[in-house]
């Protein structure tokens, strides 16, 4: 690493993590970082502010030695999670075993359900398809009978067309109101 580089990044990581299969320092470098993240945001500091450099060089070992041992007591908590959870995995697989047995069995029972209603169907598909023909015929009662009122208004309509436009209509009422008209004015 060039002066220039290690100017920029902390020395953080070197100090806490002993070498690439160290799991622990991993772990104790993770906590160190989320310190430091709480930190920073309980004070509310940017990222250049000598407090926050001077959280770094408060890295000593007896610090570092601290995150070691609460990496390696989370490691501990949950490797005896892990273990609790194997141990009863063990009765709930059995249990499982259990629930798994009757399930299959209800489904089987359920076939059979839909084996019988299926058959049910197929043997009583022809009165079903009847029984809807015979539900759907008023439709056709409907539908004529729209028909027929629509002819029936297009006929009134027309007429009333022919009768207003047909000048000779017009003119012979128009005549024998003017022939009455003159007949009592004199």
């Amino acid at each position: 690493m060039t002066e220039q580089s290690s100017k920029h990044y902390s020395d953080a990581f070197a100090k806490i993590i002993r070498d690439d299969d160290d799991l622990i320092g991993s772990l104790a470098y993770a906590i160190y970082k989320k310190e430091k993240r709480e930190f920073i945001v309980a004070h509310n500091l940017e990222r250049d502010d000598p407090r926050v450099v001077g959280y770094h060089h408060d890295l000593n070992g007896t610090r570092i030695e601290g995150l070691r041992i609460a990496a390696e007591a989370k490691l501990t908590d949950y490797a005896g999670v892990i273990e609790q959870n194997l141990r009863e995995g063990v009765q709930w697989d059995e249990a499982h075993q259990l629930v798994l047995a009757n399930t299959n069995e209800r489904v089987e029972d359920l076939k059979d359900v839909i084996d019988r209603v299926k058959r049910d169907l197929l043997q009583n598909t022809g009165s079903i398809l009847t029984e809807v023909k015979s539900s759907t015929a008023w439709w056709k009662s409907v539908i004529w009978s729209t028909i027929g009122g629509f002819a029936l208004g297009l006929a009134l309509t027309l007429a009333n067309v022919i009768q207003w436009t047909n000048p000779l209509a017009s003119f012979t009422s128009a005549g024998a109101t003017d022939a009455t008209n003159t007949s009592s004015a004199r």
